[in-house]
């Protein structure tokens, strides 16, 4: 499989998690970005809908590393939810790493898997 552009792709949807972590833990005054409320509506739009929506279209429970974004994944989808529910800077926090650490493990896996052939597609 190896890296392609959709990983590079996702690379800089990473990268604005990161500012808009800091733009709204640090108070920068960015649109939107007043609230910790605001900020997960903003990292829920950047990671979960731009990032899962842009990712692979194929999988294998065979690597490892499906489980572990699968978690992740479900894991951002609570910590999306809990952190509209509560506005609290933990829980937006929480999910930017959370967004962060799928991001590496999708990424990892891409890597590892550089020069192997994909698992045969069931019709």
């Amino acid at each position: 499989m190896g890296l392609t552009a959709k990983d590079a792709f996702t690379t800089l949807l990473a990268g604005l998690t990161i500012l808009v972590a800091l733009a709204t833990t640090q108070g920068w005054g960015w649109p939107l970005l007043g609230s910790y409320r605001g900020g997960v509506v903003v990292l829920g739009v950047l990671g979960i809908a731009a990032g899962c929506g842009y990712s692979a279209k194929s999988w294998s429970f065979r690597s490892p590393f499906i489980g572990l974004g699968s978690l992740l994944g479900f894991a951002a989808m609570v910590l999306l939810v809990g952190g509209l529910i509560a506005g609290t800077e933990t829980w937006f926090v929480a999910l930017a790493v959370d967004l962060l650490a799928l991001w590496f493990v999708a990424t990892l896996r891409h890597a590892a898997s550089f020069g192997r052939r994909p698992a045969a597609r069931l019709s």
